[in-house]
Formats: C-alpha cells, sequence, structure tokens
C-alpha cells in the first residue's frame, strides 16, 4: 500500500482528533478501540472476548509519515 507523503488532520476538541500532538521527532495521531477477532460470532459473553488496542501513528516535523504502531493492550 502507498501513502501520500502528507496527511493533512484537522484537530477537532472532542472527536476523534483530539489526540494529535507533538513529541521530540514530530507529531502523532493516537488512540484506543476495541474490537474482536474476525471469525468471532456475537454470545452471552461477548464482553470477555473484547479486544482493546492502543494506536499511534508518528509523522515528521512537516507531517510525513512516518510509522504506525497498534497493541493489543
Amino acid at each position: 500500500m502507498t501513502y501520500p507523503e502528507v496527511i493533512p488532520i484537522s484537530y477537532e476538541p472532542a472527536y476523534h482528533t483530539d489526540s494529535i500532538g507533538q513529541w521530540c521527532d514530530g507529531q502523532f495521531l493516537g488512540g484506543v478501540v476495541a474490537a474482536f477477532r474476525e471469525d468471532y460470532s456475537m454470545t452471552e459473553d461477548w464482553l470477555s472476548h473484547k479486544r482493546w488496542y492502543a494506536i499511534l501513528h508518528r509523522f515528521s516535523p512537516d507531517g510525513s509519515y512516518l510509522d504506525s504502531r497498534i497493541e493489543c493492550t
């Protein structure tokens, strides 16, 4: 998959972009999402099957995409 050199993202308070920020090597967009395994079918104990993931997208100071990290928490 190819990525554009710069991904413009507007900050909107109290929305998904409220986790945009800067770090020592550039900019970032982070978040937390819940998901189920691809083959999961809804059951009464669905909550025990839910997995939480932390997502971090990193960008250079000029906004060029660097990398993404997704980890199960």
